[in-house]
This record gives structure tokens, C-alpha cells and sequence, in this order.
């Protein structure tokens, strides 16, 4: 078991000088403090072994190789975590890049249709060769963008290579050509710029939706989901309660303890006086092995604590996705700190008290979540547009009522037939009312 940890720290070692000796190495921590607490275990282990005192090495020796465990996942998981943002960070920089070359291709096709159009003294030559002079040097941006790429993915710098050195080429025939007004092979050595900028393209386009499945199948993998503020609380409490759980399990056996050990005291008054010295040995044994933490108290400790890593990685996932602020600035420390205590100390009151705190840091930041959402809500938002007071009455009903007002002020242009006809019905109107 010595010899195994030796060999882990040594491979820890070589690959921290491996990762340093990268144009961007990525960031490695080292849990100095469960090494040497595995350390401190091997040691007892093995003068335990040299005293030959076989009982009291072997939880030590199943202590070193459980924490042993416990760091060698603590190390995958952030490992992992670092291969994902560096697979993001790749994403991004392929989808910029694809960006500026579809842009390229589309102004080189520009130009190349232009040449192919124009006469072979044209006016516009001299500002084509100009557009390509210019062209040549945007790709030159993409080049080193891609060169940088390649420097962290190497098995794709064959492939960029060979298309990036048929643009140059072809872009270098075309500037010739122009010069020495040979418009048509011009034309020719730039459609062979946008087939070799094309297929450079395509490649690309490959390699973005290769990382796409791949974050999606780790992410998949790993979490299964994009875990939101109110799971990780209800996530803590379940651990906090599991933890409750162990601990009362555990300050429950030494009274079971306690209690076979006064039944042998009795039994050896009763059978005799060696009986009764081996029952209360028997009893204080008991009670001393429980006061450690058996084999499997050291497995419900692992299992804690795998579950309370876990609930930090989420929350240092969700903390960098939704771009939050915790009104507690050392929350993650928090979290760092709860899983050394868990791994040095295991069950007791201490850590159960900082786990609880914990919680409710979660629900401060919970509460800080919901009042920036409210607050973004509440927010009124001044009226930029100026009214002038206007009549009540809108315009076009004031036409309307200036027409019929008109209308009722003029007379009826009628024949004087239609007059006297008019004036006898109202005549004969104003006898009927009377």
C-alpha cells in the first residue's frame, strides 16, 4: 500500500511538470492535506505491523486506502472538470473562426466573380488586386487563430495545414496572374482558393459538432442535468440528514457497548472472577473500537463525501453558467473545507454544525437569486416619447360636425315646385301636432 501511494504521488509529480511545460497548462490542486493524512495512516499502519499488533493496523491500513480512493476520484472529477472547460474553450474559438472563414470565402467569391466578368485592361484591376492584397491578409489572422488551435489539438494540424498552405498558394498565383493581366488563369487560381478555403471549412464544421457531442455526452454522463440552485439546497439537506443519521447510529452503539459490557461484569460474579474480567475487557474493547470509526463507518464517511464533492461541483458549475454572486464570498472554501474535515475527522458535531451553515448560505443566495429577479421585474422603465395635450374631440369628428353644421346653414338648392311641396308637409306637420 506504501509502495502504491508512492507511486501515485510520483505519477501526481510528473504529470504537474508535464502539465507546466504547456504553452497553457491546465490548473491542477493538489489535496496536500489528504496526502499526508493518508500518510500519517501508512505510518501507524506499518508500526502497528512492526509492534505485531494486527487488530489495530488493519482499520488503519483500510482508513489510508479508502482516503487513497477518495483523493484518486477527487482528482478525476477535476480533471474532468477542466477537460470540459477547455473543450468550451476550444468551441468558442472554433465558432469564431468559422465565423471569419465563411466571411472570407464569401469576399473572395465577390472578387472572383468580378475578375471573371471584367475585361482584361479593366479600370477595376488595379482595386482587385488592392481587394486581394487585403483578403490575403485577413486570412493571415485566421492562420494564426488556427495555429493556436492545432498547438492544443494536434492530431487536426495535418489536415488545417495542407488547406491553409493551398490558399496561400492559390492566392499568391491569382496576385501574379492579376499583375501580368492574365484575368482568366486569375480566375482559375482563385476558384481553387475557395475549394481549398471550403473543404478547411467543412473540417472545422466537423471538429465543432465532434466537441459538441462530446461535452454533451460527458455533461450526460456526469450530471445527467443542468442542476438549479433549488435542487442543490434540497441536495444538501438529504446529506445533512444522512449525516444526522450516522451520527446517531454511531453514539447509539457505544451504550449498546456499554451495556454488554456491565451484563459480563455480572455474569462474572456469577461464573466467577476471570469470566468477569473477560466480559468487561470485552465490553471496553467494544467500546473503544466504536470511538474509532470502523470499516463501515469509513465507508459511510467516502460516501458523504463523494455525495458532498459532488454538490460542490454543481454549485461551482451553476455559480460560472448563471453568473451569480454569493453574498458569502468563500462558499466554495466553505464547501473545500467540509470535505477535509469530512476525510480527517469523520462524524461528529463539528462538521455537522458547518454542514448545516453551509445550507444556509444556499439559502441566502436562494433569497439574493429571487430579490434581483424581483427587482429586475419592479423596474419601471422612464417614457422617452413627448405628448403635447390635444382636444378631447379628434379630428376627424370635428370635420364631420363642421360638414353637417354647414349643411344645415345653407339652403336646399330645390325647383320651386319642390318648395311649395316642402312647405305644405311642414305646415300640414305643425296642424297635426297642434
Amino acid at each position: 500500500l506504501n509502495l502504491e501511494f508512492d507511486n501515485f504521488k510520483k505519477e501526481l509529480e510528473d504529470l504537474i511538470k508535464e502539465n507546466g511545460g504547456l504553452k497553457k497548462p491546465m490548473q491542477i490542486n493538489r489535496d496536500q492535506i489528504a496526502e499526508k493524512q493518508i500518510s500519517k495512516d501508512q505510518q501507524q499502519a506499518l508500526k502497528s505491523l512492526t509492534d505485531q499488533k494486527q487488530n489495530e493496523a488493519k482499520p488503519q491500513q483500510k482508513s489510508a486506502a479508502d482516503k487513497m480512493r477518495a483523493l484518486s476520484e477527487s482528482m478525476q472529477q477535476k480533471m474532468s472538470a477542466g477537460q470540459g472547460e477547455q473543450l468550451q474553450e476550444d468551441l468558442d474559438v472554433l465558432r469564431q473562426i468559422l465565423d471569419n472563414l465563411v466571411s472570407f470565402s464569401f469576399m473572395q467569391e465577390k472578387l472572383f466573380d468580378m475578375i471573371s466578368t471584367s475585361g482584361q485592361y479593366a479600370k477595376s484591376l488595379s482595386s482587385s488586386i488592392k481587394t486581394q492584397y487585403a483578403l490575403r491578409e485577413n486570412f493571415q489572422h485566421i492562420d494564426d487563430s488556427l495555429f493556436s488551435l492545432s498547438l492544443r489539438r494536434p492530431e487536426f494540424s495535418e489536415v488545417i495545414d495542407k488547406e491553409i498552405q493551398n490558399v496561400y498558394e492559390n492566392i499568391d498565383k491569382s496576385l501574379s496572374q492579376l499583375s501580368e493581366y492574365e484575368n482568366y488563369k486569375a480566375a482559375a487560381s482563385q476558384q481553387y482558393t475557395l475549394t481549398a478555403t471550403n473543404k478547411l471549412a467543412d473540417f472545422l464544421s466537423d471538429i465543432l459538432d465532434n466537441i459538441q457531442e462530446q461535452m454533451s455526452s460527458s455533461s450526460s454522463g456526469s450530471q445527467g442535468k443542468d442542476f438549479q440552485l433549488p435542487d442543490i439546497i434540497k441536495q444538501q439537506q438529504a446529506i445533512n440528514d444522512a449525516m444526522q443519521q450516522k451520527m446517531n447510529d454511531q453514539n447509539g452503539k457505544p451504550n449498546d457497548a456499554g451495556k454488554e459490557g456491565d451484563k459480563g461484569d455480572k455474569e462474572g460474579v456469577k461464573n466467577g472472577e476471570q469470566k468477569g474480567k473477560q466480559g468487561g475487557q470485552q465490553g471496553q474493547s467494544t467500546h473503544q473500537g466504536n470511538e474509532g470509526n470502523s470499516e463501515l463507518d469509513y465507508e459511510s464517511i467516502l460516501q458523504i463525501y463523494r455525495q458532498q464533492q459532488t454538490l460542490k461541483f454543481q454549485l461551482e458549475d451553476l455559480i460560472k453558467r448563471e453568473g451569480l454572486t454569493p453574498p458569502n464570498t468563500n462558499l466554495l472554501k466553505q464547501a473545500d473545507q467540509i470535505e477535509q474535515e469530512l476525510l480527517l475527522k469523520g462524524f461528529n458535531s463539528v462538521t455537522l454544525s458547518k454542514m448545516i451553515n453551509f445550507k444556509h448560505q444556499l439559502l441566502k443566495l436562494e433569497e439574493a437569486v429571487n430579490q434581483q429577479e424581483d427587482d429586475k421585474k419592479r423596474k419601471a422603465e422612464t417614457n422617452t416619447k413627448d405628448f403635447s395635450p390635444t382636444d378631447i374631440i379628434p379630428l376627424e369628428l370635428k370635420h364631420y360636425f363642421q360638414e353637417v353644421e354647414i349643411l344645415n346653414r345653407q339652403a336646399l338648392p330645390l325647383r320651386p315646385i319642390y318648395k311649395n311641396k316642402v312647405n305644405r308637409y311642414f305646415i300640414s306637420a305643425n296642424d297635426t301636432l297642434q
